[in-house]
């Protein structure tokens, strides 16, 4: 990136801070719809450049350590993605996936035998959530 923009100023920000790190880290698409710093970015940017962090010193590309390369050996196994086509509609996927961890929990002992039939809301949620993280290992 560097070599390609050699004019443009580049600056540290925090994890915490960088709203790329927001869908990542494992929040719903539900709350990133009311989520600031998804959607405004970090509150640094609003105010003046003169007071923006500088706790990582800028060092020029032309004094940077030597990268030694390194050989590397990496094997990495294929998740299975096609559960995810098995379903008719992504509500028919959630309520599926909803009842399976509820079987699971029931096995565990985790919920008792006598609830109802019905499918409670923090179920449904509960099933989004899994739903969507083992979308965004498959991306």
């Amino acid at each position: 990136i560097q070599s390609l923009l050699p004019g443009c100023q580049w600056r540290h920000i925090r994890s915490s801070d960088n709203p790329a790190d927001c869908a990542s880290r494992g929040l719903a698409p539900s709350d990133l719809i009311n989520h600031h710093l998804y959607w405004d970015g970090p509150q640094c940017l609003y105010s003046s450049i003169d007071t923006w962090s500088t706790d990582f010193p800028v060092i020029p590309v032309d004094q940077l350590p030597e990268v030694k390369i390194a050989p590397i050996v990496l094997t990495t196994t294929e998740p299975d993605r096609e559960w995810f086509h098995r379903f008719s509609s992504y509500t028919h996927m959630i309520r599926t996936i909803a009842r399976i961890r509820r079987f699971i929990l029931h096995c565990r002992k985790e919920r008792p035998s006598d609830q109802e039939s019905w499918l409670s809301r923090s179920e449904l949620d509960a099933s989004i959530v899994s739903i969507t993280r083992s979308a965004q290992q498959f991306a």
